[in-house]
């Protein structure tokens, strides 16, 4: 969680990413937004508590177009 925080952190303040979403599974979103505060107070635009390891990307597709 910390590296994928560190990464979106550094991401944000290069300029290359300026929104995100994060999809994981219930327990690591919580570690995940935890690092992501620590790591710069970085939000996503969305946060969807879902396991999607084993989804295809039409899933996750889907998982983010229900929620614009």
């Amino acid at each position: 969680a910390k590296e994928i925080a560190k990464r979106i952190s550094a991401a944000r303040n290069d300029g290359t990413c300026r929104n995100f979403a994060l999809i994981a599974a219930p327990r690591f979103l919580g570690v995940l937004r935890d690092a992501l505060e620590i790591a710069g107070n970085a939000r996503p635009v969305v946060a969807i508590n879902k396991e999607v390891v084993d989804k295809d990307a039409a899933f996750i597709e889907n998982l983010l177009a229900g929620h614009h």
